[in-house]
């Protein structure tokens, strides 16, 4: 059938419409038993919550409330989206998300070192047991090295002096400090 000629999106127009009452198009998922207006609807649904007396929509929009703290002269909108605000800031080129997001910036050298990584997991579990025998051997020569090296420190060299052994006798000091 041919487009009506006096308005031109008329036709348009109601494709779209035939599109939104399709079975299975917008309105009839929403519309259906169970589908998204029944959802809202219910008895406790997210309408029920956000209307309910003392609720989140009601503690928002009240003098004072969230809505009032968010849209006030320096509320958190304000400073967002002023000039020179926080957006401004962020998004101007050269701001934090250009350099953030650039070719070999930041966020790019942080995903290549995420993938080095889990690129090296599979080999490191490979050297798991590995490690763990290495660790027994280090134990084991610990255990046999020590005793040998108290050994070697008693075996008199020629030109090394034998350490000095501390006394097991205090000495009291002799000395009187004038408090004067």
């Amino acid at each position: 059938m041919p487009a009506p000629t006096g308005w031109p999106g008329y036709w348009t127009t109601i494709c779209r419409w035939d599109a939104a009452i399709a079975p299975n198009g917008p309105m009839d998922r929403m519309l259906r038993p169970g589908g998204v207006v029944d959802l809202l609807t219910q008895p406790g649904g997210l309408l029920d919550r956000l209307t309910a007396e003392g609720g989140a929509m009601q503690r928002a929009l009240q003098p004072g409330g969230l809505a009032d703290q968010l849209l006030a002269e320096d509320g958190l909108i304000e400073r967002v989206l002023s000039e020179d605000g926080l957006a401004d800031r962020l998004l101007a080129e050269g701001g934090l998300i250009d350099k953030i997001t650039a070719k070999d910036g930041p966020l790019e050298q942080l995903a290549d070192v995420a993938d080095t990584l889990a690129r090296l997991t599979p080999g490191m579990e490979a050297l798991e047991p590995a490690i763990a025998t290495l660790q027994d051997a280090v134990i084991a020569l610990t255990m046999v090295v020590n005793p040998l090296s108290s050994i070697a420190e008693r075996i008199p060299l020629p030109g090394r002096r034998p350490a000095r052994r501390s006394s097991s006798r205090s000495v009291r000091s002799q000395r009187v400090v004038d408090s004067e």
